[in-house]
Order: structure tokens, then sequence, then C-alpha cells
């Protein structure tokens, strides 16, 4: 059953050109009267400028985001604002601080964006990178997106809207509340608008499960008629036994969508390396979020690559240990 009860998704903010990415990506998977929304900008200290600048900073990104959805940010009705809100640290570090917000709020879904991912592919930019640092310790599901991303963030684009005309693709297979630290409260403008129908991808591997149901379960909305699309990597070199048990595999996912009501729109198995070959495929399609399932808190070359290289969303929910 898909979630019906109220859920917070949390985005960590600056002043930069990926934070209006992820304010646009979060915003698109809010559901009206049901979602809450909090823009968090966290500060070193409560130096007045730079409180200043992180007001300056939130009213931009709220001011933007009424003018990119008129409104209509799934956040529209009074049982469920958008909050603003500005943090100050102190002594703790930074991932401790975001880790504690979300704890406190019952964050469902963090979204949050890295520019350092994508300004080289040496070490620096990896070692530099606060985004990845929080994705190897924070177990909260989170949405990340990068300079790379704007292409296909908004199912409004005009790159997703290419992904409705690519049925002939050969695959291997078939508001703004303040709180007490608040910028400023604005009362967000309701609206009846469900907004466009995302397109989210589930890249199938045997321990994708529990990322697979919740983006059925958290993410994908039957309202706003969202489509899943089905991407399982395989190797060129692959047997018999291991291409049967792909099929399987396939199938469970297959039936499992089938079971949350939600529209499965295309499962497809792509010949290669996930990094090099579900990309292009999620793209082709126009997928605004491509999820993938992290197993430990060791972040793999391929999916960093992933990461760096989408022009959309990636949404990296870790299997959390049995018992």
């Amino acid at each position: 059953l898909q979630q019906t009860q109220p859920q917070t998704l949390v985005v960590f903010v600056t002043d930069n050109r990926v934070s209006q990415i992820a304010v646009d990506i979060a915003t698109a998977l809010a559901m009206p009267g049901r979602d809450h929304l909090r823009l968090v900008t966290l500060l070193p200290s409560d130096s007045p400028d730079l409180r200043a600048e992180a007001e300056d900073n939130l009213a931009k990104l709220y001011r933007s985001m009424l003018r990119t959805h008129g409104g209509g940010v799934g956040m529209g009705a009074a049982n469920s604002p958008a909050v603003v809100d500005i943090v100050v640290r102190g002594d703790s570090s930074l991932i401790d601080c975001m880790e504690n917000y979300l704890l406190t709020h019952g964050a469902m879904l963090a979204v949050l964006g890295s520019e350092r991912l994508t300004e080289g592919t040496g070490v620096g930019s990896v070692i530099g990178s606060v985004a990845l640092s929080f994705l190897r310790r924070v177990p909260t599901p989170t949405v990340l997106v990068t300079n790379n991303s704007f292409k296909l963030v908004s199912p409004k684009s005009e790159a997703s809207k290419l992904g409705e005309q690519a049925a002939g693709y050969q695959g291997r297979g078939s508001g703004l509340q303040g709180s007490s630290n608040s910028a400023n409260t604005s009362s967000l403008a309701s609206t009846d608008a469900t907004g466009p129908p995302l397109r989210l991808g589930v890249v199938v591997e045997p321990t994708a499960t529990h990322l697979h149901s919740f983006m059925c379960q958290h993410l994908a909305s039957k309202q706003r008629r969202d489509q899943i699309f089905l991407l399982q990597p395989m190797l060129p070199d692959s047997n018999v036994n291991k291409l049967n048990h792909l099929r399987r595999v396939m199938g469970q996912f297959m039936a499992a969508t089938n079971s949350y009501g939600v529209d499965l729109q295309k499962s497809m198995q792509v010949e290669g390396v996930m990094d090099t070959v579900v990309p292009p495929v999620a793209e082709q399609y126009g997928i605004n979020v491509l999820g993938v399932a992290l197993t430990g808190h060791t972040l793999p070359l391929h999916m960093l690559n992933l990461m760096r290289n989408y022009r959309g969303a990636v949404l990296v929910h870790r299997l959390r240990p049995s018992g």
C-alpha cells in the first residue's frame, strides 16, 4: 500500500546552483495535502552577517520555488506547511548536525546537492565532498543532485519530455511557515494540482528490494500518475544460469510493482556495467529520479560514477542490517 500519512522531506541548502536543483526535485516529489517540506541552512555560528546571508538565500529559493511551480509545490494545504529553517551547529560537526535534524523531525527523505562531486574526477573531488560523507554515514534515504542534474531533475524539463517519445528504444527486454529559527513566515498558496507525473527508475539488483519498496510506497504517487521504470544491468558474458537468475529477479520486481498499484511503464535488461549502460538508457526515457541500493557504508566506484554523471537526481537507499 502507498503511504497516506504525512511525510517530511528535508532539503539542505546553501548559496549555490545545486541547492536550487535540490529544491526543484523536492517540490516535485512532495505530494499536496500530505507531505511536509523543510528547507534548511546550517550555520557554523550565529553571526548577524551569516544569518542575513542565509535568510536572503532562503527567501530567494522560496521565491524561485513559487515562480517555477506556481504555488503548487505539494505543500499547499494548511495542514502540510513548507518550512524554512536556519540552524546554528556550534560545536557539532556538519554531518552530526544534519543527522540530528533529520532524526528530530522524523524525516522520510533527505535531499542535498554536491558541487564538489562534479568539479573533477580526481581523489580531491571525492574526499572533499560533504555529500559523500553524508551518504556513507546517514541511513536516511537521500536524493543527491549535482551540477549535471538540471537536465532531468524536473518533470517539466525538455529532456524529461523527450522521455515520453522513447518507447522505440531497443533495450534487452521488454507555504512557507516559519519555526523559531525561520527566516520569515508566509503562507504558501494552496493548489488542487498534483503536478506533472514523475518518472522513477529502479536499478534492479537482488539487494534492491527495500529500495524498490521505498520508491513505490513513499515516492511514487498514483494521483500524479507517476511511472516506474525497472533497469537491470547485466554483464555480456553471463552464462545461462546467471541469465535465468536475472530474469527471475526481474520478474519478482515486476510483480511487486504491480502489487503496489503504481504504473510499471517499462522493464528492461541492459548489457554492461551499471555506471556505463544505465545512465544513457535512463536519460533516454527521461527518468527524473534514479534509485540505487547501497549495501554498506562504502560507496563503490561504479555508484560514484553514476552519481557524478547522471543528468537527473539519484536516490541512494541503504539496506539497513537486520536485527
